[in-house]
């Protein structure tokens, strides 16, 4: 794929601990990863399609390593409570619902949205137990454009029965 160039306010970070903006700068792109960050465009790209965000500011996107997306439907709900409580009286309540295909492409969908809009474009996530949940999971991600692993949760204590794997071989099986 030819090269393409991001016009803006460009905040980059080189390293660590580290941030650096290049006002009225260009982000040269090559496939969609980053390749260069110029002061001034060189003259080798002076060709590539450009796209001019004027005083907007761009930002690498986030990368987030450890996120339940089951619990999305759940966000703000029981602060004021102890994790083994929260989890019996929201998150494990929730959990099963993503059985209904239906109400996990409506959770799903919606935060694929979300995070893109928030700029997370590569995640490392948990499902469910429930392998049509996780299917659509991965295809909101697909659709939004979101790179992401996606693991199967296996619980098998702590948790009601009707979340509660047997063994690890039917675990495995069930997917």
């Amino acid at each position: 794929m030819a090269a393409s160039v991001l016009k803006g306010n460009i905040v980059s970070a080189p390293e660590l601990g580290r941030l650096e903006i290049t006002e009225k700068g260009y982000m040269v792109l090559d496939d969609g990863i980053i390749t260069g960050i110029y002061e001034k465009l060189p003259e080798e790209y002076a060709h590539a399609p450009l796209e001019d965000y004027g005083d907007c500011l761009i930002l690498q996107s986030f990368a987030d390593m450890h996120f339940h997306a089951p619990q999305y439907a759940m966000l703000g709900m029981g602060f004021d409570l102890p994790l083994l409580e929260w989890l019996e009286k929201y998150a494990f309540p929730t959990e099963a619902r993503y059985a209904q295909p239906e109400f996990a492409r409506a959770v799903y969908s919606q935060l694929a949205k979300e995070l893109l809009q928030n700029g997370t474009t590569r995640l490392c996530m948990f499902g469910t137990m429930h392998r049509p949940a996780t299917l659509i999971l991965m295809e909101e991600l697909e659709k939004a454009g979101i790179v992401a692993y996606v693991g199967k949760v296996n619980m098998d204590r702590n948790c009601p029965d009707f979340l509660r794997e047997g063994t690890s071989a039917e675990a495995q099986a069930a997917y």
